[in-house]
């Protein structure tokens, strides 16, 4: 029973993270990397940002942004350098 024990806690303790969604903490825009900010205006011209967030997603420090043109919602990842990671419509 102890052995069930110890194994259980450390298949616990040392679970697998792939799966798990990475944790996003929101910044202000003010504090974005001019590339991120630079980049969403030139790909997408006329958009207005609207959400802001920084997260690590498998090792690589991205930024999740969201905006808006006329009516369409849109978001995007970004590298901090500018470079687009996904675009979501």
């Amino acid at each position: 029973m102890t052995g069930m024990f110890i194994a259980t806690a450390l298949l616990t303790a040392f679970r697998p993270t792939w799966g798990v969604e990475p944790r996003a903490e929101e910044v202000p825009i003010e504090q974005l990397p001019p590339a991120v900010v630079d980049a969403v205006l030139s790909h997408f011209p006329g958009a207005v940002i609207s959400e802001t967030k920084r997260e690590v997603d498998n090792g690589m420090l991205l930024y999740d942004i969201a905006f808006r043109i006329g009516e369409d919602r849109k978001a995007v990842k970004l590298t901090p350098a500018g470079s687009l990671v996904r675009v979501r419509r």
